[in-house]
Formats: C-alpha cells, structure tokens, sequence
C-alpha cells in the first residue's frame, strides 16, 4: 500500500512538473498565469531542497546516499526519498543492533 501510494504521488509531482511546463511555455496564457508558475515552482523548488538538505542531515552518519536520492528528491519531494529514507532506516536499525549485542 505504501508503494501504490508512493507511487501515485509521484505520478502527481510529474503531473505538476507537466503541467507547469506546459502552461508556461506551450499554452498561450496571459502574464498573471505565467508569474503565478513562476512563484509555485520557486516556492516548490525552495520546499524540496529543504527537503534535500534535511535528508543529507539525516543520512551523515549512517550511509551514504547516492546523487540519484538527491535528484528524486529535488525533484519529486518527499515522493522522491522514500528510498533513502528506506536505506538510513534499516542501517540505522542495523547500528542500533549491533549496539544493543556489544553491550550484552
């Protein structure tokens, strides 16, 4: 389930990449239209490296994670990580037993 859900919102966020792209450069739409996508995609853009940097706060210490978790994240937010938050989830869980038998 979390996959299906996971997934249809990634199909959204490339749906507003689209859409946005669409109506700004292909759709003959007036100024307001266009200085409206501008905003939404700096805003969007502003959220999601928030969101990338937060990830990279996350992952220091327990793994490292590849160019391609940071591009689907920019890109598709907080659509886009849920494989790198998979991957820290389980090191860490990983970290946390082996620390848990050191000290046994």
């Amino acid at each position: 389930m979390k996959l299906f859900l996971n997934s249809l919102g990634l199909i959204f966020a490339l749906g507003i990449w689209l859409g946005s792209g669409y109506f700004y450069f292909i759709y003959d739409s007036n100024f307001k239209i266009k200085i409206s996508i501008v905003i939404i995609i700096t805003m969007l853009l502003f959220l999601n490296t928030i969101v990338c940097i937060a990830l990279k706060f996350a992952s220091q210490d327990v793994v490292k994670l590849t160019k391609i978790d940071y591009i689907l994240t920019f890109f598709f937010g907080i659509f886009g990580c849920f494989s790198a938050r998979n991957k820290i989830l389980e090191k860490s869980l990983e970290q946390a037993k082996n620390k848990s038998s050191e000290q046994v």
